[in-house]
């Protein structure tokens, strides 16, 4: 089948479904949450447009989950500062783009609390499945209508090792974190757009290497380790996959070699040790 997935943005469209925070009307409040829409850009990147426009740190905006930047994306962030409709207009007029978007959809209310990360209820996909014949595209569309709850192996896609053109290499950069080996993730990380480009060592010293990481929005630096954690996740999915059942190894482009079942019903008999 020679389909196509995510041909452009808008095929893959994701709205979060947040746990709200609680709001209030009552003054004083410092934080302000926002429904946010992009489309091109990581949520670390819209993150760090709000901090800069509004003069915040790191700290001062949250959100809930990550969210592609192949897609069109909506979803709630939070930002310490009090924020009223002409501060959203001045925002999303300086960041308009030519061929992706970042913008506040709107303001949805006030509070005292940042969101809080992993703490999102869920989302809700959209996706366009492009040249599909139209016997299969049938034969899928009766399918799900039969089947009201689908299951499938949840392996980690692409945008969770790396940003569209690549490198897809986020993993490798967690794993030489957590092996405190900063040498080696700078080496990673000084060849993507996760570093600002002034950004240069000095000298040859660990010490230097660990202190680039210094001037990374922490948040991204914990996304990189996560990233090498999805890595070890597919692996051994796959691991017990191939042993477990009748399978076939299929190669996905960006994230590797990968076993999935070859029978509809399978069941992975495990036995702990």
């Amino acid at each position: 089948m020679d389909y196509k997935l995510k041909y452009i943005n808008k095929d893959f469209q994701v709205t979060e479904v947040p746990l709200m925070p609680h709001l209030t009307l009552k003054k004083p409040y410092e934080f302000t949450y926002v429904w946010f829409q992009k489309s091109g850009f990581t949520t670390f990147d819209i993150l760090e447009q709000i901090k800069n426009f509004f003069k915040l740190t790191f700290d001062d905006v949250s959100s809930q989950g990550l969210k592609d930047e192949d897609a069109i994306t909506e979803q709630l962030i939070s930002v310490k500062k009090v924020l009223t409709d002409k501060d959203i207009v001045a925002f999303n007029k300086k960041h308009k783009f030519k061929n992706k978007f970042s913008r506040i959809k709107n303001i949805v209310g006030y509070g005292k609390e940042p969101v809080k990360e992993r703490m999102v209820h869920g989302n809700s996909f959209r996706v366009v499945i492009r040249n599909l014949e139209n016997v299969l595209a049938d034969t899928l569309l009766n399918h799900i209508s039969d089947h009201r709850h689908y299951y499938f192996i949840n392996y980690y896609d692409n945008q969770r090792f790396g940003m569209p053109g690549g490198p897809y290499n986020t993993h490798l950069i967690g794993k030489a974190i957590v092996k405190n080996n900063w040498k080696q993730a700078y080496k990673y990380i000084k060849i993507t757009d996760n570093i600002l480009p002034w950004v240069t060592i000095k000298t040859r010293s660990i010490a230097d290497f660990k202190e680039i990481f210094k001037s990374i929005n922490p948040k991204r630096i914990s996304f990189f380790v996560s990233s090498y954690n999805s890595f070890l996740w597919n692996t051994q999915a796959s691991s017990i996959i191939k042993k477990h059942t009748k399978s076939m190894q299929h190669s996905f482009k960006n994230v590797g070699r990968l076993y999935l079942p070859v029978e509809h019903f399978f069941q992975c008999h495990i036995s702990a040790k």
